[in-house]
């Protein structure tokens, strides 16, 4: 039953993970709220001081006391595990766009799986609204480089740019950051660069050559190889209705030539590339054809490839197909979704982003 609290007896838990910055309520919010005078409940717990612990609802707590409120309605909960403590703030912090560094996420989520909340990747990122493979790039940001986990704290680099360091030696990995600060990579760019110095890295004598300089060479061959060739004209493929396969490929070769030259993108395509990205765990690309056929593209690294297709197929249901282009199983690849009109671009990206 909801009650009312006076609002100097509740605190923040003392299980709510360290890094998080204040959730506070937006200038709107607030003076919706003032208006109103009625603020939704919050959750907590009771201690044994008569006070009360917060579990959820920490923007309407910092709301109550913002509009001086002396009693917020709430409801109190007496058996809480810890472990289910745990969980629900943590998905109170991000239900509320709350920001974390990415590290200090990783290892929170770590945390989590490490003390048995969560029995495994797949059942943490469904309670948490991700994907799998986006709990498992999170994770892997663990055993990356300190000097590279500090520049992602620090917002010089996104976790999209280091994706695919690690796996390298400590001092590979800060090489080829260094390459990315400098150069000002995108994330795309950052990713191609990891690849060509992997292939270096797998040919050349390690003793021969420092990591400095493998990573200077595979800067310098991404340099080479991302000029535009050609005039960068799209010809066209006419989609009428359902795609039989000859036209499917045929779509699926042409957008295939379009995507390797990223042409500029429209502000509003780009931004839905940058929260399909977030939501997915992969970087996203959406090409466009005149005729309103186009595709998602989602970039992959070898064995992570089989995430990907299976993370889009429970997205997509049968709904729309899934295309692998590779070259091999070591390969980078992308794995692409076509649509043959505006309407089935929205569909998918609607999917997407549930």
């Amino acid at each position: 039953m909801c009650q009312y609290l006076f609002t100097d007896a509740i605190a923040l838990s003392c299980k709510r993970p360290k890094g998080y910055a204040i959730v506070r309520p937006s200038a709107d919010e607030i003076q919706i709220y003032g208006q109103s005078g009625i603020i939704p409940p919050v959750m907590v717990k009771p201690t044994k001081e008569n006070t009360y612990t917060l579990i959820q609802g920490e923007k309407y707590w910092m709301l109550a006391q913002t509009l001086q409120m002396e009693q917020i309605p709430a409801f109190v909960v007496s058996d809480l595990r810890e472990s289910d403590e745990k969980s629900l703030i943590m998905f109170d912090l991000r239900s509320h766009g709350a920001k974390l560094d990415p590290i200090t996420e990783a290892i929170s989520l770590k945390q989590l799986l490490d003390d048995g909340v969560y029995k495994s990747q797949a059942e943490l990122a469904r309670y948490l609204g991700l994907h799998r493979s986006a709990v498992h790039h999170k994770l892997q940001l663990l055993k990356l480089d300190p000097k590279v986990k500090k520049s992602l704290s620090l917002n010089q680099l996104t976790p999209l740019h280091v994706r695919t360091l690690p796996g390298l030696p400590a001092e590979a990995q800060w090489a080829l950051a260094q390459c990315m600060l400098s150069e000002r990579l995108s994330a795309h760019q950052s990713n191609r660069v990891v690849a060509i110095y992997r292939a270096n890295w797998k040919q050349a004598n390690v003793n021969d050559f420092s990591p400095d300089v493998l990573a200077e060479q595979a800067l310098q061959a991404l340099k080479k190889t991302s000029a535009p060739k050609g005039d960068g004209k799209v010809n066209s493929v006419t989609v009428d209705g359902d795609m039989d396969e000859g036209t499917y490929n045929a779509l699926l070769n042409l957008l295939g030539s379009e995507r390797k030259l990223a042409p500029h993108k429209d502000i509003d395509v780009a931004a839905l590339e940058q929260n399909i990205s977030d939501k997915v765990g992969y970087i996203c690309r959406i090409q466009l054809l005149p005729s309103g056929a186009g595709e998602y593209a989602f970039r992959y690294d070898g064995e992570m490839g089989d995430y990907l297709q299976d993370d889009l197929e429970i997205l997509l249901g049968n709904h729309y197909r899934v295309s692998r282009v590779e070259k091999n199983k070591e390969s980078n690849g992308w794995a692409c979704v076509l649509f043959s009109n505006g309407t089935e671009a929205n569909d998918i990206a609607d999917r997407l982003l549930r």
